[in-house]
């Protein structure tokens, strides 16, 4: 069943702002303030997929969502243009509920804006490509974006990177570099984002297919899958957290972040599928390394795995910091990279302090090379740490590892696992700092013993196209 929307009720059109806010005018407050907390009722259940009624959103042009706003699983929307969610509206996405992109159709929810996904373990929210089974690719739509005005070394009233004018208020982002840091830009939970993304080739502002841009600590990011995108999940400034993060097949980088960033993220998956592109790959500025606040996320507890194909492309790494990012890896397992598992792809990067620029208590396995030496670096043959010898460096960090971490499956496209039923990651010695779990083992998951903790990916499927 196909419904189409009108005009009239979804309030299409342009706002009428074809010049930048001035400083003083530009939004720096989360907007209006509802409740996202507490346990998201089941409700009754979802019908089949193919038996919902389909309503199209966007045929006649943007969308522009205000007030109150709810899509609920009997229905399967489809998004044919922008679908804006305005300042001071929310837009609530309840348990189940399927969303298909169309090609250049996004979902943007500006500044002061709210977006809730909740999905559950047994009934995820599925953001998907509307080309049929069998026909979907990376970028069939451009993906989910998520703007704040939490602190950030980008200007203020910035754009993200293929999406909107940067003449459209409604793509404003950045609170620069005096922004808050709790901004809150909604809540995401059990949430599928597939077949999504944008343009990649400005290397330092990515076209991911979910962009969390100028989103402060308020914002909510747990069970999130990322699946078969261009880049997978894009960060730019602010610092909310991540737990729960699950990026596979993705065209170039898994996780990219810059603009000054420097959130936690916790338990943290990415299996690359791309011969380029890193799984983790920071930034700070590309036109000013040095920019403040200085991007320098932190993250524990993350499974990194490469193609595993012996190919000597030195653009697909583990964990690489590039521009001027600072970053903190720890209790991780990084394998079969064709490049490097850690490269420090920037002098402004190389300079920092290793409490700014580390990699601690990780496993490395099967990877062309694990760090550079200092000079040239083979395979890719740039210079472009001011010479500094990662190999060196890092080799012997505390508690780093050069042992078969025995994960199960992890190089599978469509039926990977990625715990280990050995005690091989196992350490009764690793610890976390505050604001992170402790745990006793290497990676993104524990040992697999009968009677444990359930694996948090059990929830997520792996279609090919």
């Amino acid at each position: 069943m196909r419904r189409w929307v009108p005009t009239s009720m979804l309030l299409f059109g342009l706002v009428g702002c074809t010049e930048l806010l001035p400083a003083d005018q530009v939004v720096r407050d989360g907007g209006a303030e509802p409740t996202d907390s507490g346990p998201v009722d089941a409700g009754p259940p979802c019908p089949a997929v193919d038996g919902r009624e389909e309503v199209v959103l966007g045929e006649g042009g943007p969308v522009e969502l205000t007030g109150e706003n709810t899509w609920t699983c009997d229905r399967t929307y489809v998004l044919a243009d922008v679908v804006f969610v305005l300042r001071d509206a929310r837009l609530t996405i309840e348990p189940g509920v399927v969303v298909r992109g169309r090609e250049g159709s996004m979902v943007v929810v500006t500044q002061g804006g709210r977006l809730v996904a909740e999905g559950l373990e047994e009934r995820p929210i599925t953001f998907t490509s509307d080309r049929p089974e069998g026909e979907r690719a990376p970028g069939d739509w451009r993906g989910v974006i998520l703007l704040g005005g939490a602190r950030s070394n980008f200007p203020v009233n910035s754009t993200v990177h293929d999406t909107v004018p940067t003449s459209d208020a409604r793509g404003f982002f950045s609170g620069g570099s005096s922004g808050p840091e709790q901004w809150s830009c909604g809540s995401l939970s059990y949430v599928r984002v597939e077949f999504a993304g944008g343009n990649t080739d400005v290397d330092w502002n990515p076209g991911a297919a979910l962009t969390l841009a100028g989103c402060g600590e308020d914002t909510i990011v747990d069970h999130v899958h990322v699946h078969q995108a261009t880049d997978g999940v894009g960060l730019l400034g602010g610092s909310v957290a991540l737990r729960h993060l699950l990026v596979t097949g993705a065209r170039s980088n898994g996780v990219e972040w810059n603009g000054g960033y420097d959130g936690k993220l916790q338990f943290v998956i990415v299996q690359q599928r791309a011969r380029s592109g890193g799984a983790l790959k920071g930034n700070n500025l590309g036109t000013d390394p040095e920019a403040t606040p200085v991007s320098r996320p932190i993250i524990y507890n993350a499974t990194l795995v490469g193609l595993q194909t012996g190919l000597t492309n030195g653009e697909e790494t583990g964990f690489e910091l590039e521009y001027g990012s600072h970053g903190i890896l720890r209790n991780s397992i990084i394998l079969g990279f064709a490049g490097w598992a850690v490269d420090i792809a920037s002098a402004e990067s190389a300079a920092a302090t290793p409490g700014d620029v580390d990699v601690e208590a990780t496993i490395f396995h099967d990877n062309v090379g694990d760090f550079p030496g200092g000079g040239a670096e083979p395979p890719d043959g740039d210079n472009d740490d001011g010479g500094f010898a990662e190999d060196a460096f890092f080799r012997d960090r505390p508690q780093n590892r050069f042992v078969d971490p025995e994960l199960t499956a992890p190089y599978e496209p469509t039926e990977p696992v990625f715990s280990s039923t050995t005690n091989r990651i196992e350490s009764a010695s690793l610890t976390a700092e505050e604001g992170f779990a402790t745990t006793n083992y290497y990676g993104a998951l524990r040992v697999e013993r009968t009677g444990a903790e359930p694996d948090w990916t059990a929830w997520a499927t792996y279609p090919a196209d």
